[in-house]
């Protein structure tokens, strides 16, 4: 967060609150504190092994149907801002907006066949075939009104064929005996 703040670049961290919880009749401390608050903005030091952090805690709310049960539920959100502008709604509205970035990695990493190769340029080519296949999946997606195309089939078909022969190229071969 110093490197942020010494180079002035805005950010929008979500906070954890980690560590032991108080002991009965203490008041809680930190995170912990801020936590318990209301839906807004809350200056915040944050220090760790000597360096101190000022920074601004949002708390929003983010509410959700269970999934068994059916029954409303809410749960609170922490966010650690500089230089964002927004109520608390803004602040978690923006961060969903990442929600993306990560969900495309998590498909890259499906898409990516594993290998046990070392060779740096080996490794590199399966991660430009992963993103290459996503792209396709989503393009031939897009195009098609059915959700499983004869385009999609055949994406997935080549999928399958690249894992494995990436499978039969790093499963280590049987030696014969001499």
């Amino acid at each position: 967060m110093r490197l942020l703040q010494s180079r002035r670049l805005a950010f929008v961290i979500p906070a954890v609150v980690r560590g032991r919880k108080p002991r009965p009749g203490v008041p809680a401390a930190g995170l912990r504190a801020v936590r318990r608050r209301g839906a807004g903005r809350y200056d915040y030091t944050h220090a760790d092994r000597g360096q101190s952090v000022r920074v601004t805690v949002v708390v929003a709310h983010k509410t959700y149907r269970h999934a068994r049960t059916g029954r409303r539920h809410t749960r609170k959100l922490l966010y650690l801002t500089w230089r964002v502008g927004g109520g608390p709604v803004a602040i978690r509205d923006l961060y969903r907006t990442r929600f993306g970035i990560e969900s495309s990695y998590r498909q890259l990493g499906e898409a990516r066949p594993r290998t046990a190769c070392r060779d740096g340029v080996v490794r590199l080519l399966w991660v430009a075939l992963g993103l290459i296949l996503r792209n396709a999946w989503v393009w031939a997606n897009r195009t098609e009104t059915r959700p499983w195309s004869f385009a999609s089939t055949r994406l997935v078909l080549l999928l399958d064929i690249l894992v494995t022969f990436t499978r039969q190229t790093t499963e280590p071969q049987p030696r014969a005996s001499t």
